[in-house]
């Protein structure tokens, strides 16, 4: 919602944010951001940050309908090859289906019978300093594995674990390699047992992999 919501801001459009649950309360720097574009109604474009599990209760919230005299957009995200039909059935009651990735397009396509449009998420980069490699810890030299997570988001999910395994198939097929795995984290101070589990789970590789912890 973010990437969309500054990507019409960058090209002078004006958006509007609806938060459908109202029942999160938000971070202060989200609250700082959006809380001057809050509105409580839909408008003649929307686009929902929404999953197919989701609509239904979202919904709920504008009494179990999309607005009928506007353009509804559903822009889903999903991690799997196959997407649940039940789910499928929520997004086609929508006129367009965005989709982030070409492997979500492909994953949603046999299941979707509205309009569907590959909308890879907009990407803003801000630069506040210049840092080298070395004030992370990571060797100049070496080809660098770049791999980030929030912790906050199911870190099983995430699958940390099978980063670190890859890293190590890569390591016995190529044992001179000049190259390291770099793992940023966030979060993890909402998940301290986590964040000791991949602690341990990169002690055999700690010369090889520079673990980056944001705690923001």
């Amino acid at each position: 919602m973010r990437c969309t919501f500054r990507a019409l801001r960058s090209v002078a459009v004006r958006p509007t944010v609806l938060d459908l649950y109202r029942v999160y309360r938000p971070d202060p720097d989200v609250q700082d951001e959006f809380q001057p574009f809050l509105e409580n109604r839909p408008g003649k474009i929307n686009v929902f940050h929404l999953n197919g599990d989701e609509i239904e209760q979202a919904l709920g919230t504008l009494g179990s309908a999309l607005p009928r005299d506007s353009i509804n957009i559903v822009y889903p995200a999903w991690e799997l090859s196959k997407y649940p039909s039940t789910w499928a059935e929520q997004l086609n009651r929508f006129d367009e289906v965005w989709a982030p990735t070409g492997f979500i397009l492909d994953a949603l396509r046999p299941s979707i019978s509205k309009p569907m449009i590959h909308m890879p998420l907009a990407c803003e980069v801000i630069l506040s300093s210049f840092r080298s490699r070395r004030y992370f810890g990571i060797p100049e030299s070496s080809y660098a594995f770049l791999f980030f997570f929030d912790f906050r988001s199911f870190s099983a999910r995430k699958n940390p674990k099978a980063v670190i395994q890859a890293f190590e198939a890569f390591r016995r097929a190529r044992p001179t390699a000049d190259a390291c795995l770099v793992i940023k984290t966030h979060g993890s101070q909402a998940a301290p047992d986590a964040l000791a589990e991949l602690k341990e789970a990169i002690a055999p590789l700690r010369d090889r992999v520079v673990l980056i912890d944001h705690r923001r």
